[in-house]
């Protein structure tokens, strides 16, 4: 019930999450405002990022802070780092003060991953063992107009404590080739665009898809 630290996450399914951050940069258009959560399956999303040149970058992890400042032309991004208490076992900024910033910003789209997607009575939700991170993640879902899930095979039907979102708020999500028909049928039933990457980068639709 508790989370690993980031480094190691850091090295857990590396080349997947390389795969599905490739992908979904491809759902931004240029002269988007893009918010980024500070969860590891999404720190290589920053650099598809830039190739998709939006116009403002919002994140609450340091991680992504300072990979959009050590990539070439981040200049041309208007970088906006919602700051507040750190924590190094995730090596961003979460909590009351965080989520405060965020409520006061507007994103085209937010993108969020966690470490658990669970049935519900309702159909599914996102959760999280940290409550300060599941009320950061909830805020950065809130920022974005269009709102991306990104979640590997791994996180579905894996333990959860704290309510992040319902699974039906997101209209995009992201997940990985090795996802079973079930957990596939799972997210699809969400109403949101599943979208299954395989290692090359590229997606198909779901089967089984809810229109």
């Amino acid at each position: 019930m508790s989370e690993l630290g980031v480094g190691q996450r850091r090295r857990l399914r590396r080349e997947t999450k390389a795969a599905l951050c490739a992908y979904a940069a491809t759902l931004v258009d240029a002269g988007a405002v893009v918010a980024v959560d500070d969860s590891t399956t999404l720190e290589p999303i920053i650099g598809p990022l830039q190739d998709r040149d939006p116009s403002t970058l919002i994140t609450h992890s340091l991680a992504a802070m300072a990979a959009h400042r050590d990539r070439t032309g981040a200049a041309t991004i208007r970088l906006i780092g919602c700051g507040g208490r750190y924590f190094p076992e995730t090596d961003s900024f979460l909590g009351a003060d965080t989520v405060r910033q965020l409520r006061h910003l507007s994103a085209d789209v937010s993108f969020v991953s966690t470490t658990s997607v669970r049935p519900t009575p309702g159909g599914a939700a996102l959760f999280h063992p940290d409550g300060e991170a599941a009320e950061t993640k909830r805020a950065v879902i809130d920022v974005g107009r269009v709102r991306v899930l990104v979640v590997d095979a791994t996180k579905v039907d894996a333990p959860g404590v704290f309510h992040v979102a319902d699974l039906a708020e997101f209209h995009h999500i992201v997940t990985d080739a090795d996802t079973t028909p079930d957990q596939r049928e799972l997210l699809a039933a969400s109403g949101a665009t599943v979208h299954v990457v395989g290692a090359d980068g590229t997606a198909r639709p779901a089967e089984g898809e809810a229109s």
